[in-house]
């Protein structure tokens, strides 16, 4: 059985742009540039729909993956996202053909958008959105509020991680600062201890007083101006040292106190920082319910204009990309990984990170790395191929380079997520705003636990579109 030609057109539309809508970009402006680094290859072009016979996954000459759409008969259209690169030549390859052999993936130096690819993108994505919505109403809408649940449960888990990411912070500060006040309270304890002995030696035998009459004697008797200044420096020296005594301990003092107040201080920050992340986990909990609730919805909407069994298709695109990953030798089987929280920013050894699957040579923190291995295949049941990746975890001596080539773009050395393990930077269609790639991200990968930070938003201070993080 041929589908009409208007079905043709909207099996087109609805595969490629499902989730389309979920950018909700009609009302959002450009943003202008700022900094960090980006990855190298970043695309702006969209799907475009041309007819097909049967599902297949095959990385394109640009290094973005061809996808197919779901489809009633062997008939249906596949769109094609190709990723051109804008600002350097290179390309990172995604899934690869099972006769390739993927070259190491490029290492991002690029920085965030211009306003210009911004607003070119969300141009896009605008008129995607107006061609769904003219070729079928409901599942515009589905796409619609799958995509606005898609902003708000990621704000959630934003909010959630900056939350618990501030608590640790000053959880480690009042342990410093308990610890200096424990050190400030062993030295105030001994000059104590100094004062009470000179008071003790003074209360008996004359102590310090008694020197000052034996050297005001002295002086009375000298024989000479020369010695009479020698005899008077003296004596000035042994005010001296007893009145640095008083002045030390005073300070002591003062000091204690106020490292007493900041690890209260910091106490306190820890409390209000984990009572909003409390706040924001059951919120991005209730949200990602909902969000759960609107994937089913349009998925039914998908099947009701599609036709034909979309989880049988589904099945059989996963398979493809499982194969390309096989081929590949990307296969990461079980990964425990190791306790990184006692481990610096960038220095987390590599036994103690996890690879993820099918993006070779790509690690994360264990519980991300896991995470993303069900994203991919989620993905994949849309796509035919695992997610892109060109950069996941970042070692220090990463971020000193790219902090040397790129000064005003990358991340401080030491601060970066990328150098915890739970941030990457994604390509093959999802780098740029106004692709369907980029769209099923936003509907579907806070489900996985990861979320495109408002900062790196077409709004944001800087927008990158590649950069997804693990919220956990």
């Amino acid at each position: 059985m041929t589908l009409p030609l208007h079905r043709h057109r909207l099996a087109a539309v609805g595969a490629a742009l499902a989730g389309s809508l979920a950018l909700g970009l009609l009302s959002a402006g450009p943003a202008a540039a700022s900094t960090t680094a980006g990855p190298t290859s970043q695309a702006t072009a969209g799907p475009t729909a041309t007819g097909t016979a049967t599902p297949s996954a095959t990385p394109s000459a640009t290094g973005s993956p061809t996808s197919t759409a779901p489809t009633a008969t062997a008939t249906a259209p596949t769109a094609s996202p190709t990723a051109s690169p804008t600002s350097s030549p290179a390309t990172t390859t995604c899934g690869p053909s099972p006769t390739a052999t993927p070259a190491p993936p490029p290492v991002d130096e690029d920085g965030p958008l211009s306003r210009e690819e911004v607003a070119a993108q969300l141009a896009q994505a605008a008129a995607l959105q107006a061609q769904l919505a003219a070729t079928d109403a409901s599942l515009a809408a589905a796409t619609q509020q799958l995509g606005e649940l898609g902003r708000e449960v990621a704000a959630a888990m934003q909010a959630e991680t900056e939350a618990e990411q501030e608590e640790q912070t000053a959880r480690t500060e009042r342990a410093q600062q308990l610890a200096l006040l424990a050190n400030l309270r062993g030295r105030l304890s001994n000059q104590r201890d100094e004062l009470g002995a000179w008071a003790r030696d003074a209360y008996a035998t004359g102590g310090p007083m008694a020197t000052y009459e034996r050297w005001l004697d002295t002086v009375e008797h000298s024989g000479s101006t020369t010695q009479m200044g020698h005899d008077l420096a003296l004596l000035q020296q042994v005010g001296v040292i007893d009145a640095r005594r008083v002045q030390e301990l005073t300070a002591l003092a003062t000091l204690q106190q106020v490292t007493a107040s900041r690890a209260e201080s910091a106490a306190t920050r820890a409390v209000a920082a984990r009572t909003r992340a409390a706040a924001a986990a059951k919120q991005a909990k209730k949200l990602l319910a909902q969000q759960k609730l609107a994937i089913a919805e349009l998925e039914v909407q998908q099947a009701s204009v599609l036709g034909g069994d979309l989880s049988a298709q589904q099945q059989e695109r996963l398979k493809a990309a499982v194969a390309l990953v096989q081929a590949s030798g990307g296969t990461t089987g079980a990964c425990a990984g190791l306790d990184v929280s006692r481990f610096p920013n960038g220095s987390i050894p590599t036994a103690a990170l996890c690879p993820l699957w099918g993006a070779p040579g790509h690690r994360l923190r264990a519980d991300a790395a896991a995470a993303f291995e069900r994203l991919s295949k989620a993905y994949a049941k849309q796509f035919g191929t695992p997610v892109c990746v060109t950069d996941s975890y970042r070692t220090l001596a990463e971020q000193v380079r790219l902090a040397a080539v790129k000064p005003r773009l990358a991340a401080r050395p030491g601060t970066s997520n990328h150098g915890w393990g739970t941030a990457t930077d994604l390509c093959g269609g999802i780098q740029s705003f106004g692709t369907a790639q980029h769209a099923w991200m936003l509907g579907h990968a806070p489900l996985y636990g990861f979320f495109l930070p408002s900062w790196a938003g077409p709004t944001g201070s800087k927008p990158e579109p590649w950069h997804w993080e693990f919220a956990g």
